[in-house]
């Protein structure tokens, strides 16, 4: 078997696999399968929630199960709303046999909404 090309280098991966501490663990999830979700551009990239300057203007979502805002989030093909990756992977298992906590269809799907930056960690404070 072919190894899959990831949108994003190693170092940014690294960078977008990373727990933000919304969550203590993601139980329904290995890191493999997350990387591979996330370099394969069929999960976003876990983000922190976007700043309160980026709340002005629409720029961001609310997740409907943290209640945070984000800029780069998820939407479920099912019934269309937003998630946050974090809450995706509580929610969620790998192999996507849960049903949908909005609309309970079964086997709940997303697609990434936002494309993130590429040189930093999505939603991160920049430095000042």
């Amino acid at each position: 078997m072919g190894q899959s090309k990831s949108k994003y280098s190693s170092a940014q991966l690294n960078t977008f696999c990373k727990p933000t501490g919304m969550y203590a663990s993601t139980p329904l999830w290995t890191p493999k399968k997350l990387r591979r979700a996330i370099g394969g551009g069929m999960l976003a990239p876990r983000s922190r929630p976007a700043p309160d300057t980026m709340l002005v203007g629409g720029k961001s979502k609310e997740c409907p199960i943290c209640f945070e805002n984000y800029t780069v989030y998820n939407i479920t093909s099912c019934c269309s709303k937003c998630v946050c990756t974090e809450c995706y992977l509580q929610v969620q298992d790998e192999e996507g046999t849960k049903e949908c906590p909005f609309c309970k269809r079964q086997s709940m799907k997303v697609v990434p909404a936002v494309t993130p930056p590429t040189s930093s960690h999505p939603s991160s404070p920049s430095s000042k």
